[in-house]
């Protein structure tokens, strides 16, 4: 699902100089996005760099940024603002697993995300059911301005 997130954006992503992807070996991230994401960067010849965090003050204009941590994501956007750098044309960003802060910060954050409302039914309906169930929770992609 991360790679049909990241080929869905192929285009806007092409747009930009090169992606750089926050990726933290010691955290509990799936490794699939990580695979997911050298296999795009790959498949589509994008220029690419992986970096284990975010350090302030490293943002470079043209480029496109996706991280998993909020943290980061917050330290990003805060150097916008100093950096006076729009997110969408000066530098491009991508998060994962959407929340409504995503939706309302600098006119919307773009995000691939598990669709928590219907887990949150699917878990809803066991708890009241107690009937067993195993499937896949779709991920969405939520094209916002910041891409």
């Amino acid at each position: 699902s991360s790679y049909e997130a990241f080929a869905a954006l192929a285009d806007t992503i092409r747009q930009y100089r090169g992606m750089v992807y926050y990726h933290r070996p010691a955290a509990d991230t799936p490794i699939e996005i990580l695979q997911a994401y050298k296999k795009f960067v790959k498949d589509y010849r994008i220029k690419s760099e992986i970096r284990p965090e975010y350090l302030p003050g490293t943002l470079e204009k043209g480029k496109v940024y996706f991280t998993i941590n909020n943290a980061e994501l917050w330290a990003m956007l805060k150097d916008c603002k100093q950096m006076k750098l729009k997110p969408g044309k000066d530098i491009g960003i991508l998060s994962h697993n959407d929340d409504i802060v995503k939706e309302l910060i600098f006119d919307g954050i773009t995000t691939y995300s598990t669709d928590f409302k219907l887990m949150a039914e699917r878990a809803a309906a066991f708890v009241l059911t107690r009937e067993k169930m195993q499937e896949i929770i779709p991920t969405v992609l939520i094209r916002r301005k910041s891409l």
